[in-house]
């Protein structure tokens, strides 16, 4: 009988043991996936800042080609001014291009997406300020232009060896950088295009 006891101390004292090490163990996957759900958030939340500050980057690409639309249907086509650039951003953020612009010389073409989107009255609470925080300018140059031709009528086939062109006209080629940044995170993006306006 007394062997008997000591066998069951001894049983209980490994379940306490097999316990506690289950009890840590439990504990210790619970704080790993509180950490991997925080990584997570942080790593969501910065692809998101990024994919804000490329949208405002587009934001002033769509601002500069309405500004060439708007300045060519007026008759003013946009042409470069005694300025030149080689970067773009506001400071103290600002990405150096790859050589100098001559640009269209512009009143001023840094804007938040507060105040292009109107949302003052919007009702949309903190994320107000979010827009505020998000902002967009840019550069354009003039790049040149040439000539287009249309598809030859033949008109002039009795007169000589040339065809005249129908449809020809002029096209001027404008090469944009835009800079979104994210005052807020640091972040920034640049895009690039190159558009034509034929005439």
């Amino acid at each position: 009988m007394n062997k008997k006891f000591i066998t069951n101390k001894q049983e209980q004292g490994f379940a306490l043991v097999v316990s506690l090490l289950l009890l840590v163990i439990t504990t210790l996957m619970a704080s790993l996936l509180v950490m991997n759900a925080a990584n997570q958030s942080k790593v969501t939340k910065d692809s998101s800042d990024k994919f804000q500050t490329f949208l405002s980057a587009e934001t002033g690409i769509e601002d500069a080609l309405n500004y060439i639309k708007t300045e060519a249907s007026a008759g003013r086509y946009p042409i470069n001014g005694s300025s030149s650039i080689n970067q773009i951003c506001e400071a103290p953020m600002s990405v150096t291009l790859e050589e100098s612009y001559q640009i269209i010389d512009l009143s001023s073409n840094t804007k938040d997406l507060h105040s292009v989107m109107n949302l003052s009255n919007a009702g949309i609470g903190d994320w107000q300020n979010e827009y505020k925080n998000e902002k967009f300018n840019y550069i354009i140059s003039n790049i040149g232009g040439g000539t287009t031709g249309g598809t030859g009528s033949g008109s002039d086939v009795g007169v000589g060896s040339n065809y005249s062109s129908v449809g020809a006209g002029m096209t001027y080629k404008y090469r944009i950088f835009s800079c979104g940044t994210d005052t807020n995170e640091n972040k920034i993006t640049v895009i690039e295009v190159v558009a034509s306006l034929e005439l």
